[in-house]
């Protein structure tokens, strides 16, 4: 009977231990897949992030082209607008201007006067007909 005992209880030790390396085998399989399951899962997030940031970059170059348009718009719009307050300046004061002259024409200009300079008697020059040697004395010379 002890024979029949022993082997019994070895059979059963071999069972559990089976059972066990099954149990341990399950587990690793379940961690295994838990494990593939974390990583698709944290892939599928990092994808995600990805596409939300790209898409958000986007979002924010789309507005800065639309400010700049839009700022591009308003200096057309000044500009022009100024051009317009020139030119329309520019006409006023041309018609004011032809106002003035109609209203007020301009003074005649004045009657030329006629003025008679009489010659000096004399002459300082050495060698001309009416020499005056008292305006010669009077003139100024470099070597005295």
């Amino acid at each position: 009977m002890r024979f029949g005992v022993g082997k019994c209880q070895q059979r059963e030790e071999q069972r559990r231990f089976e059972y066990e390396q099954r149990q341990a085998e399950a587990e690793a399989i379940a961690r295994a897949d838990a494990a593939a399951e974390i990583a698709e899962s944290n892939r599928k997030a990092r994808l995600e992030r990805q596409e939300q940031i790209a898409r958000e970059i986007r979002n924010r170059e789309v507005r800065d082209l639309q400010l700049r348009a839009a700022r591009a718009d308003r200096w057309q719009r000044d500009v022009e607008n100024a051009y317009r307050n020139t030119v329309a300046y520019r006409q006023r004061q041309t018609l004011l201007n032809e106002l003035e002259s109609a209203i007020n024409p301009p003074a005649p200009p004045p009657e030329p006067e006629i003025v008679y300079v009489e010659a000096a008697e004399g002459s300082d020059q050495l060698g001309t007909s009416d020499f005056d040697p008292k305006l010669w004395m009077q003139k100024s010379r470099s070597w005295f």
